[in-house]
Order: structure tokens, then sequence, then C-alpha cells
């Protein structure tokens, strides 16, 4: 049997990262369903030429902003989880949508990404299971 955890066992130490290109429009509604006690939220912003950064920081004071050096969504994602600082990260994009909506063939068990996370090294003095 598959245990759930409680919100508050695992949201102290979560992340949400958002890679965002031109989002001031989405993110008020992205950001109004974070749940409360999040250990940090990031956005990556990608050269945004609208107000994301802005609208980001009024939404939420406490956000971490990084700036993308490269382009494209990989490198966005590789800027958001190197600046984390918590145990578990979630990606999220910042229209409200995920790669299950978009593309019917990513529409697999929400427990596989848990699984290919396995293979990331772990921090020091942490056990692997």
């Amino acid at each position: 049997m598959r245990r759930r955890l409680q919100p508050s066992t695992w949201m102290s130490g979560s992340v949400l990262s958002f890679p965002t290109l031109n989002e001031a429009e989405n993110l008020p509604h992205v950001f109004r369903r974070l749940p409360k006690g999040l250990h940090e939220v990031i956005v990556i912003d990608g050269h945004s030429t609208d107000d994301t950064v802005d609208v980001a920081r009024q939404l939420r004071p406490d956000v971490r902003i990084v700036h993308q050096a490269g382009r494209g969504k990989g490198d966005a994602l590789a800027s958001g989880f190197s600046a984390c600082t918590g145990d578990i990260i979630v990606m999220l994009d910042a229209d409200g949508l995920d790669g299950r909506r978009r593309d019917p063939a990513l529409r697999r068990p929400r427990s596989a990404a848990v699984r290919t996370s396995s293979r990331l090294p772990l921090r020091p003095g942490r056990k692997q299971r």
C-alpha cells in the first residue's frame, strides 16, 4: 500500500521552480494556487520583455528571481535547479499547464518522476534508500 505524506511533512523543504518567458498575465493565476508553507519559490526569467519579474515580486515578495543565462527550457530548468536550496524540487510551467495536458505521450504515472530522481547524487550526509 502506498503511503501518502501529509503536506506538513514535506512542504517545509520543498521548492517550486517556474521557468518563465513573458508570463506576466499568467503568474497571478498560478501563484494564487500555491500552497502555504513552501520553503522557497523560484522564478527563472528567460529574458522576458514584459513585466514578468515585477509581477512575480508584487505577488510574492519572498520570490527568488534567477535570470537565465542561456536560452531554452532545458537551460532554464538547469539554472533553476542549481539555485534551489530545498530537498524537494517541483517544476511547474508558469502558464499553469503541465506536460500531460500538452502532450499525451507524457501521461505516465506521476511516481515515474520520483523513480528517475533516484539517479541524482545525494547531498552529503544523506543515505541512499
